[in-house]
Order: C-alpha cells, then sequence, then structure tokens
C-alpha cells in the first residue's frame, strides 16, 4: 500500500500582502484567488500591523485616469472671460437644482411631521377613534356600509404612511 504524503500548498504572501493593501477585492475572493482563509490572512496581516487603506486611493486615481482619457485636451484655450462665463452659468443651474432639493425636502419633513402628529393624537385617543367607528358602523337604508367604509380609507394611517415612505 502506497501513502501519498499531502503537499503544503506554498502560498505568496508578497501577492496577498499586495491585494491586501489595495483594499479593492473582498476578503473572500482572495482567499480564493491565492488559496488562504480569511482568518489567515486577518491573523497575519494583524500581528504585521498591515491595514487595507490604499482602496480610496486607487479609485481616485483610476478616476482620474478615466476623466483624462474620456475628456481630449481643448484645442483652444478658453479666454478669461469665455471660462468665467461658462463657470456662472453651470453653476446657477447646479445652485437651482441644490435650492430645489432642499426644498423638496422641507417639504417632506413637514409632511413626515404631521403624519407624526397624526399618530401621537390616534395613540392617545383609541377611545375616542372607537367610538367614532361604532358611530359609523350603522349600515344605511340598503345594509350597506359606505361612512365606515369611507372613514376606514381617509383615516388609514398605514396607507398614508407606506406612501409617505415610499416618496422617501
Amino acid at each position: 500500500m502506497i501513502t501519498m504524503a499531502k503537499e503544503k500548498k506554498v502560498i505568496d504572501w508578497d501577492l496577498v500582502e499586495k491585494d491586501w493593501r489595495a483594499g479593492i477585492k473582498t476578503k473572500q475572493q482572495m482567499a480564493v484567488e491565492h488559496g488562504v482563509s480569511r482568518a489567515a490572512m486577518d491573523k497575519r496581516f494583524a500581528k504585521l500591523n498591515i491595514s487595507r487603506h490604499l482602496g480610496s486611493r486607487i479609485r481616485a486615481k483610476a478616476d482620474s485616469i478615466v476623466e483624462q482619457s474620456v475628456m481630449p485636451a481643448p484645442a483652444v484655450p478658453l479666454s478669461p472671460a469665455r471660462e468665467r462665463e461658462i463657470v456662472e452659468v453651470n453653476a446657477a443651474m447646479q445652485s437651482q437644482i441644490i435650492l430645489s432639493h432642499r426644498a423638496d425636502i422641507q417639504r417632506t419633513r413637514r409632511l413626515s411631521m404631521q403624519l407624526l402628529e397624526e399618530l401621537e393624537v390616534q395613540t392617545d385617543h383609541t377611545d375616542l377613534f372607537r367610538d367614532l367607528a361604532a358611530i359609523l358602523c350603522q349600515p344605511d337604508d340598503k345594509g350597506v356600509n359606505k361612512r365606515l367604509e369611507l372613514f376606514e380609507k381617509v383615516m388609514s394611517l398605514n396607507s398614508r404612511a407606506g406612501t409617505m415612505k415610499t416618496l422617501a
């Protein structure tokens, strides 16, 4: 009977460290790619005090390279007056968008606060709402209870809160 000794896998820790410091790949991706466990990487780099901190710098550099390749250099430099005009016009457009967003946020906040106030009233005065529902429960001549259905539709905080959640 022949027994084969299990061969120990050699890990290229320099390559693992480069990926680790870059901070781009997930630990799971590195573990699969380099044949090492996440725990082993955590243990080794914690012991060596090596952090994963270059990801944001790498992304910024990549963005810069992409931007430079997409934006061709202007054939003729802009005059200071023309450049100022372009900056002013675009800054005015962006400021209008920002101010519009702020107004929308204020409106949404105001509506949210109104819904919270209604919730407080309904929570604090459940007995009054039960009494009102009992009054509205009385069917009309045809035995139909349209008033109660309308009341429930109007007072359904669930559906209005759901609408608010969807808007947010």
